[in-house]
């Protein structure tokens, strides 16, 4: 794509020298000059790197999770001597792959399935190309003179290796053992990229049904001349990834008010920022397509342009025709005290592009993109964004957004740390600048993250990881493995564990302790702790309905872990180091969820939840009594008998050949009485935990005395037409108006910790808990009914876990779903585990004094089985600030 010269202009003559210092941290256009080498020992001709990219492509042709095409033309690009660097494949019907010409060096440098190469100077990927290939073949021809047992000796031999076996798999002659060893050289997508917007710095080039049509867009604001003038100043790089960065987060909502420094020619002006209305109002994120097509609007190429002028503003940028500069170092400050971002660090070059990669990575785990600032020998430099990373046969890549409208956008290996030009000059990545790294709009601090694979270097998704912050909290791997802590303690030092389904999980550094971004600008405070995950086989412990009084036996089979303790309802039973549990005398304080704990060394494995509960004919067994019988409600028709709860837990039954319903009540945390309607075949069963009282109500006006405490539900022996409704006491629902006291400020929800169900047809009719909020800090959550199809609605008002719980709405099939007023929200950052579900609606709500609650976006993530299902199940993104 034609773009205007690239060339800086001097400064004017009247201006002051600039200060020796100034361009080692000035960021511009990139024009990374070529260096001299001469020809390796072992060149790769034009033809063999083609025959190895046909290689490539069979073994990978799917390179991280990216269709790739197939072998096109071949182009060589070589050093001002001539000598090969770097050969350019070019895939059809789109994108192409970077080979190195020289077998000791990484064989495939950058790759792309959708982004065309531009083989232009001052094009970034070009100009990184050309410095790069040029240190890595230096380095190689150096290091092969002399004969060792090194690193860098044992590096030339494994790209070698490398080479050989793509080149044996692009001719057809690759005997079976290379194939077979080339099948297991999988793609391990880590992060996949972030930013999808495709800007650029002047124009966008649209494909119409006339043609290739130029869009002026990205420069409309900027100086010196009109709005809109196609003659205005490059928006300039570091904007253009700062604009793209702020796109992704969708923040901030609006610019700091105030006036800030920028210049044209390096005259400065004091401005102020547009913002999305021009008199720095909010920004209109929605106004601004990720990629400009013909049928963008004016008013998107204007909100685009202000985004980009602001980002200049903010930086203190210095436009000239050709190029801007602005200070790479500066920039993260001004990302939290301009823009209002809580986090963004800073770090320097000095300790070697490990330490900025790993920067790099630990951000991108966390789902923050990065800005990368890269400097030349010619005092001009770029800027780019990184956001993914993965590793292709045993080759890390770094995904790279260079903000020239999707062109050249590619997979880029970084190279080793150790490479050095021809004359000796240090390695080409000590002319990096500055990384700014945790680039986050809602949390500060510092960042622990980490991955669980297991032995075959498979992610292990959905596993649990615990840290001992106070309180202590936990989060769940996503599909790749990968987890984050933001928001830590700068110097604090933290215990990691992790426990995941159906694995011993351990970790060779589990202890960490985190750096001070406040002091450390030439390493990362951002650490890393990896789990390995080995499976184990774990049977369930079967499902028990039994009698009042009857011996029950949960059982787990042998397997390779021990036995720790079995626990009920989360909590650990003390003495129960065994793989069976004896309950000797079944009584309604027993029924609930258990679950066994084994270990192996240090790993700890959970068999899955067997539910426990009792079958009765009796209309109450435990701690309550029938209070009244018979009661008919005109309102509704219904007829039920009310029991109420007088210790921590009682089972009841209803009169279901009657039709009739059998009510419990208690209060809940928040002083709401809750009644608790069960009806048709099967024993109901609540819990209490941490119970108190028999007490008077103290927001009702009611002699009648009632437990409190934290419920838990278990239905067993159920059928198609057993049904439950959950709901607090409130002015919408209640028939004796004169219960409620003047000045309560009434929470209007009843508080349930879980439902538990099971069925001895398969089927249960309805579960109405559109007035419940389901929480815990340990155990289950919500709704746990395996392998049982609803065949009714299935409401919840809200469920969320704290610390150790584990939501769920899990049943064997479910037509009708709905979150009536909650958004799923996870404390412990846990996802919704799931099964039987086939979608998932967020609905309005009520309180049971008749407040309205508004239908609210989706927050979780839904996991069924380890696997990601949020999408097929809620049609809307996730709400909340981060990406999209």
């Amino acid at each position: 794509m034609p773009r205007r010269a690239e060339t800086p202009l001097p400064p004017p003559a009247n201006l002051p020298a600039l200060p020796a210092w100034l361009p080692a941290a000035l960021v511009g256009m990139a024009l990374l000059g070529a260096f001299a080498v001469s020809a390796s020992a072992a060149p790769v001709a034009q033809d063999t790197a083609l025959r190895a990219a046909n290689g490539w492509l069979r073994r990978s042709p799917a390179p991280l999770a990216e269709p790739a095409g197939r072998a096109g033309a071949a182009t060589t690009h070589g050093d001002a001597a001539g000598s090969p660097l770097f050969h350019v494949v070019q895939l059809e019907p789109r994108g192409f792959l970077v080979l190195a010409a020289d077998d000791e060096v990484e064989p495939v440098l950058a790759f792309s399935s959708d982004s065309a190469f531009l083989a232009q100077p001052a094009t970034p990927l070009f100009d990184l190309l050309q410095r790069d290939a040029a240190a890595r073949i230096a380095t190689a021809r150096r290091e092969a003179q002399v004969a060792s047992f090194s690193t860098a000796a044992r590096t030339r031999g494994v790209n070698r290796a490398k080479w050989d076996t793509l080149l044996s798999l692009g001719s057809g002659t690759a005997d079976e053992r290379v194939r077979t060893f080339a099948a297991y050289e999988v793609s391990d997508l880590c992060v996949a990229p972030m930013v999808t917007s495709r800007w650029d710095q002047l124009s966008a080039q649209v494909l119409t049904a006339t043609g290739t049509r130029e869009i002026f867009i990205y420069n409309y604001y900027t100086p010196p001349y009109a709005p809109g003038d196609p003659a205005n100043f490059l928006a300039g790089c570091s904007p253009v990834a700062w604009a793209q960065i702020m796109r992704f987060h969708e923040w901030p909502k609006a610019p700091t008010p105030g006036l800030y420094t920028m210049a044209i020619g390096g005259w400065p002006l004091r401005v102020a920022m547009r913002g999305g209305d021009g008199n720095g109002g909010p920004y209109n994120w929605d106004a601004m397509p990720l990629v400009p097509g013909p049928e963008i609007t004016l008013e998107q190429i204007q909100a685009i342009g202000a985004l980009m002028l602001d980002a200049g503003i903010g930086t203190g940028a210095d436009y000239y025709p050709s190029y801007i500069g602005t200070f790479a170092t500066n920039t993260a400050a001004a990302m939290k005290t301009v823009f209002r971002y809580a986090e963004a660090k800073t770090c320097l070059p000095d300790p070697g592009l490990e330490e900025l990669m790993k920067a790099v990575r630990t951000s991108l785990d966390a789902g923050l993109p990065a800005n990368l600032n890269i400097f030349t020998k010619t005092n001009i430099g770029h800027s780019v964004v990184i956001d993914g990373y993965g590793y292709l046969a045993g080759t890390r890549y770094h995904h790279i957004n260079l903000g020239w409208g999707g062109h050249s956008t590619a997979w880029y290996n970084f190279p080793p740390i150790d490479v050095q030009m021809s004359d000796g000059s240090p390695e080409f990545f000590t002319d990096i600048t500055s990384l700014i790294y945790n680039i986050d709009p809602q949390v500060a601090g510092e960042m622990i993250t980490g991955r669980i694979t297991r032995e075959d270097g498979s992610p292990v998704a959905g596993a649990t990881v615990a840290i001992d912050t106070v309180p202590a909290r936990s989060v769940a791997t996503n599909a790749r493995g990968i987890y984050a802590f933001k928001g830590l303690a700068a110097g604090a030092t933290h215990t990691l564990s992790a426990t995941a389904d159906g694995h011993l999980v351990t970790s060779s550094a589990a202890t960490t302790t985190v750096g001070n971004s406040a002091v450390e600008t030439n390493t990362t405070p951002n650490r890393t702790v990896d789990f390995r995950a080995t499976p184990v086989t774990v049977s369930a412990p079967a499902p028990q309905a039994m009698t009042a009084g009857s011996a029950v036996q949960l059982s787990v089979a042998p397997s390779a872990a021990q036995p720790v303790g079995w626990r009920h309802n989360g909590a650990t039973l003390p003495d129960t180091a065994s793989l069976s549990l004896t309950l000797p005398a079944l009584q309604p304080a027993d029924a609930g969820v258990y679950s066994l704990t084994l270990s192996a060394g240090a790993a700890t494995a959970e068999s899955p939840l067997a539910i426990v509960g009792l079958v009765t004919s009796v209309k109450v067994i435990g701690a309550g009594h029938e209070v009244l019988s018979d009661v008919y409600v005109e309102q509704n028709g219904n007829t039920f008998d009310q029991v109420l709860l007088e210790g921590a837990a009682a089972t009841i039954t209803a009169d279901s050949a009657e039709h009739q319903i059998t009510r419990i009540s208690f209060l809940d945390l928040d002083d709401d009485i809750v009644q608790v309607e069960f009806s048709g075949p099967g024993s109901l069963t609540v819990t209490l935990e941490n119970p108190s009282g028999p007490a008077l109500p103290v927001n009702y006006i009611q002699g009648v005395t009632y437990m409190k405490g934290h419920a838990s539900i278990v239905i067993t022996d159920a059928t198609q037409d057993t049904h439950v409704s959950v709901f607090s006491v409130g002015k919408a629902n209640a028939v004796n108006q004169t219960l409620f006291k003047p000045g309560i400020a009434y929470d209007g929800i009843a508080d349930l910790a879980f439902i538990a169900i099971s069925s001895r047809d398969g089927r249960f009719g309805g579960v109405r808990a559109a007035n419940a909020s389901f929480f815990a800090s340990r155990g289950v959550t919500g709704l746990y009914a395996p392998g049982v199809n609803i065949t009714g609605p299935l409401y919840l008002g809200d469920v969320s876990a704290f610390d150790t719980a584990k939501a769920m709405i899990c049943v064997g099939a479910a037509a009708d779903v709905r979150i009536t007023g909650g958004d799923l929200s996870q404390d412990n950052g846990q996802p919704v585990r799931v099964s039987g579900l086939s979608r998932v609606a967020f609905a309005d709500g009520a309180d049971s004094h008749g407040r309205p609650l508004g239908a609210k976006s989706n927050r979780a993530t839904f996991w069924d089985n380890g696997v990601d299902v949020t999408a097929q199940l809620v049609a809307e993104p996730l709400a909340g600030p981060g990406g999209r």
